[in-house]
């Protein structure tokens, strides 16, 4: 994929503001941010998101300060949300060709897919279901 776009799932944002990201993911996201590229989602990021940070302060994994600097961290990454009727439509036909458990991941491959944009993911599940997808890369941990 040649696009300007970076397409990040929520277990990416999740990593980046619980600050879990790798060196390597903390490099990559530096120099993403210095070239001024363009970050985007489907409009669940920010439940996905909201829901993954609460599931840790629920186990007592996060402080309740922790929950909401993250979540406030989340919000103010500048992330570009999208959402109509073609997105949700292609998820539905991606989710079935990759028989995936459930369609949210698959609005993450249908945004990246129609702007040409590399998908970022720490799910490592998620990643090896559409393995065949090489712009869909794995946050090594």
């Amino acid at each position: 994929m040649n696009s300007s776009s970076i397409c990040l799932d929520a277990n990416a944002v999740v990593h980046l503001v619980l600050r879990q990201e790798t060196p390597q993911f903390a490099r990559q996201w530096l120099e993403w941010s210095q070239a001024k590229r363009t970050f985007i989602a489907p409009s669940i990021l920010y439940y996905e998101v909201g829901n993954a940070l609460y599931q840790y302060y629920r186990n007592s994994i996060i402080t309740h300060e922790t929950l909401t600097a993250a979540q406030r961290a989340a919000m103010q990454l500048g992330i570009r949300l999208y959402a109509d009727a073609g997105v949700h439509q292609r998820a539905l036909d991606l989710c079935i060709e990759f028989a995936l458990p459930a369609i949210y991941d698959a609005h993450y491959l249908a945004i990246a897919e129609r702007f040409g944009a590399e998908l970022w993911t720490a799910d490592q599940r998620f990643q090896r279901k559409v393995a065949t997808l090489p712009w869909v890369r794995l946050i090594e941990r």
